[in-house]
């Protein structure tokens, strides 16, 4: 092992015993320290189990914002580094390692209030296509609400998945109520997508209205409040409509409250 190689150790163990004063000793007296060296040892001060109070002499020293730190940020939830990133002059809107800061903070009502005052758009995607209204529904439906109410009157689209994510978990038909009350369109169409669902018929068929997709999670609470504000039943963007959806999904009850309708 070369004694550069033993330095950068002995650092990363002192950042993550929570030792800054051989932090600082480290860092004033081995210039030997290369970018990557520094912008590594960063990425291990905002890491969960690491010391964020390095993170000042690190900045100091040069390390810059990089995919590691942004990573430890995102696991670690602190504003403390966000802050800092921003005196860096990092752009919080920023793609660049793949996600958006934000989606760290869509959990939490007061750190949704802090990025959105600093600037933050929530119209921007995360990764993997989806948005951040979609990911505020896997909260509970007061929390949920209160953070879905934040970002959309900062600019977030009011996307239908956002109800259909609701839909998939316990206690979701506040949040579908919540946002038609919104303005989103009971009847939406969505676009097709490559996914499948058991009991939606043929390969590709995912649910692209908000019926189906109440029928496909079996929420017949959901789908009498779509009946009550409208929803239209014989809506099949893929040939098979709610009522098929509910026989093929052997969804007794509700194949029942459909055929009916």
């Amino acid at each position: 092992m070369s004694e550069l190689t033993a330095l950068i150790n002995v650092l990363e163990d002192a950042i993550y015993e929570q030792k800054l004063d051989k932090v600082n000793e480290i860092l004033e007296t081995s210039p030997g320290l290369s970018q990557d060296d520094l912008n590594l040892a960063l990425g291990s001060s905002i890491d969960p189990d690491g010391d964020i109070r390095a993170m000042a002499p690190l900045f100091a020293r040069g390390a810059k914002v990089n995919h590691s730190a942004f990573r430890s940020a995102m696991m670690r939830k602190d504003l403390v580094a966000w802050q800092a990133f921003i005196d860096q002059g990092w752009d919080i809107n920023s793609k660049e390692f793949g996600d958006i800061a934000l989606r760290s903070a869509v959990y939490n009502e007061e750190h949704v209030k802090w990025f959105l005052d600093h600037g933050v758009d929530p119209s921007i995607p995360c990764a993997r296509g989806w948005n951040l209204p979609m990911l505020a529904t896997n909260n509970d439906p007061d929390k949920a609400i209160a953070i879905l109410k934040l970002l959309l009157s900062h600019g977030a689209e009011l996307d239908p998945k956002a109800a259909m994510f609701a839909m998939e978990r316990p206690g979701g038909l506040p949040i579908v109520k919540f946002l038609i009350e919104e303005g989103m369109d009971v009847n939406v169409v969505l676009p097709k997508t490559g996914r499948h669902c058991r009991g939606m018929g043929r390969p590709g068929s995912f649910p692209r209205t908000l019926l189906l997709c109440a029928v496909r999670w079996e929420k017949i609470e959901i789908v009498k409040f779509l009946s009550d504000e409208g929803a239209d039943k014989n809506l099949s963007p893929d040939g098979f409509s709610a009522t098929d959806c509910a026989r093929n999904h052997g969804c007794t009850d509700i194949y029942e409250l459909l055929s009916n309708w």
